[in-house]
């Protein structure tokens, strides 16, 4: 898939706000998809157009009524991306239904991708404790049950990810460790 756009992003808490007024697509029908797209609502955005690769959204149904409540959201179930490109102000993103493989194009001011995320720790299996989904368990200094190893960041086990989650969690690590090597 060709994707040249500079206006693709992660987090609507990041980067929403630049968005009121716009139109943005969304990709993924989660409950990440759904929960973000609730926000880039309050936050003004203009339209959303929700694009999800499976026939039927898994997002819980009381937040996808609530969504779907709003006359500016088009939902597209069996949609895939298949093509993003840079075109003036706006991101001209091509969506192919799987069902009929037709194909059309759509201009955005941006981008918003919530298609799930795992934990890339399966190098550290058996070396530290992992959660169930593989996140890494450490303590409130960031601890892993390793003395002198620390975790920080989205593959730590926590409620919220973001980049400022992150950068606290590696502030802190740091500190606690260098604090270890200190004895």
């Amino acid at each position: 898939m060709e994707t040249n756009c500079e206006r693709i992003h992660y987090c609507s808490v990041c980067d929403g706000s630049a968005y009121a007024g716009k139109k943005v697509l969304v990709i993924g029908g989660g409950n990440s998809g759904f929960d973000e797209s609730l926000y880039l609502l309050s936050l003004g955005v203009s339209e959303i157009v929700m694009v999800e690769a499976q026939e039927n959204c898994c997002a819980s149904e009381i937040t996808q009524a609530k969504l779907r409540s709003h006359r500016n959201v088009s939902i597209r179930t069996d949609t895939c991306v298949t093509a993003i490109a840079q075109d003036g102000n706006c991101c001209r993103v091509t969506l192919e239904n799987q069902k009929s493989q037709e194909n059309n194009t759509i201009c955005v001011d941006g981008i918003f991708s919530f298609i799930g995320q795992y934990a890339n720790t399966h190098m550290f299996r058996g070396m530290i404790d992992l959660d169930d989904n593989g996140y890494i368990l450490a303590g409130p200094n960031r601890e892993t049950n390793v003395p002198g190893v620390y975790a920080a960041g989205d593959v730590v086990h926590k409620d919220y990810r973001y980049l400022t989650t992150a950068m606290a969690d590696g502030t802190i690590a740091a500190l606690a460790a260098a604090k270890y090597l200190r004895g």
